[in-house]
């Protein structure tokens, strides 16, 4: 079995779905259609780029004609496309050219679906309307997408996983009182942590906050930590490699993502694998995962500083009960390895296996 797959994503988070697929032995090649080649940690990992098209400055351009190259000059099964715009449209339209089957990941939850105007809003509705299969992140996802009308059988629920390999909790000294891994957007509302600790400051206790990511809001991030009079205890690294993360992981105490959306983010399975109390909200597909007070903290109104500032105290002087949250998020460890994922995807093409029979 070939499959082409169409993608950008950072090797962290495309890891996990072609790694797994790797791992099965039905799989002879994945041809990867991507503009930054993908590290060779597997044999059956083709990353695809032809001298033919490497003029063409438009990369979407490149990609779709990459992809015609291959279709016509291997046995091509599968395409998988990841994320919709572009590559869901990219991969669509060489499923129905070459007559393909094909399987649309979405990884930002239903804001993959909603932003999308014009001539994309028609490929878009072409899409729903197909036989493409789709896999989503979790149930609100999936429950999103059978709104409009995609029979249930055509959804599957394929986790975010992660390498448990990289992220495992070391004996190195906890001094990192929350940490934040994340785009510096406006979505991922780190301004609600920023207020949580001007609370806590007010209250005595000096919470320290390292925070791991770059974007166009770093202005405004120093700008309101700099008015709530907290910039001695923010820590601002910008763009971290995976490595860098996996150590900050080992460092921290807390976890903190106080997201106004999300999919489901990879950075909260890191933190748990790696021995880190999270906090989030349940936006996306994490309420899948997170049980409060379980396995994690989860802040029900992203704009609460208050019960945020609490929940942060709380973590920070009862060690058994952050020690609690921490040993019953092991279970990432198992549920969201590459090992279960690679079953996740055995399930997938036995689905498709008995379907074309029927």
């Amino acid at each position: 079995m070939n499959i082409l797959v169409v993608a950008k994503m950072p090797n962290s988070n495309l890891g996990g779905r072609i790694e797994p697929l790797a791992m099965l032995d039905d799989v002879d090649k994945i041809y990867l259609l991507r503009e930054f080649p993908y590290p060779p940690t597997s044999a059956k990992i083709v990353n695809v780029r032809f001298p033919l098209t490497a003029w063409i400055p438009s990369p979407h351009i490149r990609r779709l004609l990459d992809g015609m190259i291959v279709l016509t000059s291997k046995r091509i099964d599968y395409i998988f496309a990841i994320h919709l715009h572009p590559h869901g449209y990219i991969g669509y339209f060489l499923s129905r050219l070459f007559n393909k089957k094909f399987i649309l990941n979405t990884v930002a939850g239903l804001r993959e679906f909603t932003v999308c105007k014009g001539i994309f809003k028609k490929i878009t509705q072409g899409i729903l309307k197909s036989d493409a299969l789709f896999l989503v992140t979790g149930i609100k996802s999936k429950n999103f997408l059978k709104q409009l009308n995609i029979n249930d059988d055509r959804i599957k629920i394929y986790n975010n996983v992660i390498n448990i390999d990289k992220y495992k909790p070391r004996e190195l000294d906890r001094d990192i009182d929350v940490l934040n891994v994340a785009r510096m957007d406006e979505n991922k509302n780190t301004y609600c942590l920023f207020r949580a600790i001007h609370r806590l400051k007010k209250e005595g206790l000096r919470v320290g906050l390292t925070i791991a990511g770059a974007g166009p809001s770093e202005s405004k991030y120093r700008a309101c930590v700099k008015e709530l009079d907290i910039e001695d205890q923010i820590e601002f690294l910008g763009h971290c490699s995976h490595e860098k993360i996996a150590e900050l992981n080992n460092r921290a105490k807390i976890f903190c993502l106080p997201s106004r959306g999300e999919g489901f983010p990879v950075s909260l399975l890191e933190a748990m694998a790696s021995g880190v109390a999270s906090i989030v909200t349940p936006v996306g597909d994490i309420a899948d995962l997170i049980i409060h007070e379980h396995n994690g903290m989860m802040l029900d109104d992203p704009d609460d500083d208050e019960s945020l500032a609490q929940y942060i105290k709380k973590l920070m002087t009862d060690a058994s009960f952050r020690n609690k949250l921490v040993q019953n998020g092991f279970e990432v460890r198992t549920t969201r390895s590459f090992e279960a994922a690679a079953k996740n995807w055995e399930a997938i093409f036995e689905w498709y296996r008995h379907s074309s029979k029927a």
